[in-house]
């Protein structure tokens, strides 16, 4: 039976090699200064982020090692977002 790795960021799965070169551009890695875990970022959780700080980033694409970047969750909006703060509130 082989090991299987998972990243600790996401759920990515592989082998040791894999998973270790997959953490390294992983966009849930606090260390990359990623939209996915910046303070600044509104998502809907479908279509990629817009950033409240102004970086420009492409349409279903997120930046990494940005500037701006501060480690925190980001804003939730839309029909997503309304069904997790329904849920805070419980």
């Amino acid at each position: 039976m082989k090991p299987i790795y998972r990243c600790d960021y996401c759920d990515y799965m592989g082998t040791e090699n894999e998973v270790m070169a997959h953490e390294k551009t992983c966009v849930k890695n606090f260390n990359n200064k990623g939209c996915l875990t910046c303070v600044f970022c509104k998502t809907d959780g479908m279509h990629g982020c817009e950033c409240s700080k102004g970086q420009s980033i492409p349409e279903g694409k997120q930046l990494l090692y940005c500037d701006a970047y501060e480690n925190g969750e980001p804003e939730v909006v839309g029909f997503l977002g309304m069904i997790l703060n329904m849920n805070k509130t419980k």
